[in-house]
């Protein structure tokens, strides 16, 4: 379907562009309703941190170090962070997060995604594949972030994005942003992303304890430690048998616990069946839909 739009010269002129993506029908109407709203600039500072090279450090003196895979909706994804040493952390101060900035994904994929860092300040780094928007005090982090995964949020912060090639989303342009202001409305927001926050900090703690907890019932403490076996075999039969002949299934510490759970004679087929109707959706009929990339281990 073909969108017209009709911007006028001095429309171009305020926002620096002329790109027909950042003048669809749709953000001028946003910019019409937003017009007498704060510029994200007037309440929050915009920093591109340093390119580093991609050295990380395993050392006990490491410090947590923020890429863009770990920029997810609202709330960061810290597991899988990387560390870079104290020594490299020194010198990059743009780079340091505090409590409350918001990171936005520069670029890629998921360019436009934003997070509410909420750790101790000075406690984590972020990649230059990000961008930190740092509240002047006049407004709270993480009803920032919120607002960045609104429809209309992500929609102002997608129209930041330029170049072809590899598109970012640029600073100058991100900074123009209007921010709604509701106070009652704000106050609520964030409170309950740094309750979501700190329920997630517990989970962290909590999650390995209770694993641990349940392979000691089970008696499968010892039995899942993998042993250094650097070579292994398997007959034929089995690999008939199975039906697959990928090396990882027949990993020496796989099959002892597969052996454990055979002699139960009861498989994942004895509890429960297996959805595998085909999802036909209604056109202009909305349908709720989970992203492969969004399933993870705890969630």
């Amino acid at each position: 379907m073909t969108v017209i739009s009709y911007p006028n010269i001095q429309e171009l002129a305020d926002v620096q562009r002329w790109d027909a993506e950042a003048f669809t029908p749709y953000l001028r109407s946003l910019d019409e309703r937003l017009r007498n709203d704060s510029t994200l600039t007037s309440l929050a500072t915009i920093t591109h941190p340093a390119e580093i090279p991609r050295v990380y450090s395993d050392s006990n003196d490491a410090v947590p170090f923020m890429r863009a895979q770990n920029i997810r909706p609202v709330l960061p994804d810290m597991e899988g962070v990387v560390h870079i040493s104290s020594a490299v952390a020194d010198g990059l101060q743009t780079n340091r997060l505090k409590n409350g900035d918001v990171l936005v994904t520069r670029s890629g994929a998921f360019s436009g995604v934003a997070a509410v860092f909420l750790g101790a300040s000075g406690s984590c780094y972020t990649s230059g594949e990000g961008i930190i928007v740092r509240s002047r005090g006049c407004i709270d982090g993480a009803y920032l972030a919120v607002f960045f995964n609104t429809a209309v949020g992500y929609a102002l912060c997608r129209r930041a994005v330029y170049g072809s090639g590899q598109p970012h989303v640029g600073p100058k342009y991100l900074e123009r942003i209007r921010v709604p202001r509701f106070p009652h409305l704000e106050e609520k927001v964030a409170g309950l992303v740094r309750d979501a926050h700190d329920d997630m900090q517990q989970t962290i703690s909590a999650y390995p304890e209770a694993e641990t907890e349940l392979l000691n019932r089970l008696g499968w403490a010892s039995l899942t430690k993998r042993r250094r076996e650097l070579a292994y075999s398997a007959a034929f039969s089995e690999l008939a048998s199975s039906g697959r002949n990928d090396a990882e299934f027949f990993q020496p510490y796989v099959r002892r616990i597969h052996a454990v759970l055979a002699s139960q004679k009861r498989t994942i087929a004895d509890e429960v069946a297996l959805r595998e109707e085909p999802f036909t959706p209604c056109r202009g009929q909305r349908f709720n839909y989970v992203e492969i990339g969004d399933i993870a281990p705890d969630t």
